[in-house]
């Protein structure tokens, strides 16, 4: 249906354009969120029409409350056309310098996602496709891994982490791995106080702490499917 051009921002993350009204733009691709969000200085510079969401607001990691969304107007998203989508509005400091805005599963779940990170591309297909093999790109043996998928078009998937089953959802909005801080309190015996966890800089004015904790044995694996 469509492929794009994927660029990698400072911190690691894909990064594919998107046009609205004649200007493109550059969008992180955020597979954890939920809407589709255009920064504040973009909105202000496009003079999009901006409202309220009524009976629902967005919370970003750390806390942060989002409640305005604006109307981009002449989608055009790889060939992809809409004459309106709208976006969360949220504030400048969350993405990294030249990132205008995030690209979420709100439309990422009407297709079937193909990252192509070696060939610098993130390619679209048709949900209803007849394709019963959709790695046609190697004949080689290759992992298959189930899935689960939430209401909010999130993926997850079980994995093993210092001998512990988590349920981990890939994250491409994020440079580093997270782990939910009850899970980690159950789990591996996590305790706010303890020395050895660092309180990292709130580089981002959130009103939520983040900390950082070394496992004893910090390597992970994918679970194979079931025989």
């Amino acid at each position: 249906a469509a492929s794009l051009v994927m660029s990698t921002d400072p911190s690691g993350g894909q990064v594919v354009p998107l046009t609205i009204s004649g200007r493109t733009l550059n969008l992180l691709v955020d597979t954890g969120g939920i809407d589709s969000m255009l920064t504040e200085s973009v909105v202000d510079s496009l003079k999009l029409r901006v409202a309220p969401l009524v009976d629902r607001h967005v919370v970003l990691f750390g806390g942060y409350r989002l409640d305005r969304f604006a109307v981009g107007p002449a989608i055009d998203f790889g060939g992809l056309k809409a004459p309106y989508k709208e976006f969360i509005i949220m504030p400048e400091g969350h993405l990294p310098e030249g990132v205008d805005g995030t690209l979420a599963p709100d439309i990422l779940r009407a297709y079937d996602d193909e990252f192509d990170f070696a060939g610098a591309k993130l390619n679209f297909f048709l949900s209803n496709h007849c394709q019963t093999n959709m790695a046609y790109w190697t004949k080689s043996e290759h992992a298959e891994i189930p899935i689960e998928q939430d209401h909010f078009g999130h993926i997850s998937f079980s994995v093993m982490l210092d001998g512990k089953k988590v349920r981990a959802t890939p994250n491409t909005g994020t440079s580093r791995p997270v782990l939910n801080l009850e899970e980690a309190e159950t789990l591996f015996g996590f305790t706010k106080s303890d020395r050895k966890h660092k309180t990292l800089p709130n580089t981002l004015n959130t009103p939520a702490k983040t900390y950082r904790a070394p496992i004893q044995r910090s390597r992970g694996r994918v679970e194979p499917p079931p025989d």
